[in-house]
């Protein structure tokens, strides 16, 4: 059996926030999922990793002189809800 992709792009995200919570206004969701997500790429660029509970751990890495974001273990519950 293939295994559901779970990547999401920003406003994928926000629309499905929005969806599954009507009485939220799409801006602050966007204003909130900005702030959120700035925040995590601040704390890989200081070189920390973050860790959300029940979802998944963020690190970045080096390989070859390049750096890049990684997820390291996203909980298989939320891998189906994603896709």
């Amino acid at each position: 059996m293939r295994r559901q992709s779970w990547r999401m792009i920003r406003s994928e995200l926000i629309a499905r926030i929005a969806a599954q919570n009507p009485h939220l206004i799409a801006k602050d969701i966007e204003a909130v999922v900005g702030a959120i997500l700035e925040r995590i790429a601040a704390a890989l660029a200081d070189g920390d990793w973050v860790e959300l509970r029940g979802f998944g751990m963020f690190e970045a890495r080096v390989s070859a002189g390049v750096e890049y974001s990684l997820i390291v273990g996203i909980e298989n519950s939320l891998v189906g809800t994603l896709a």
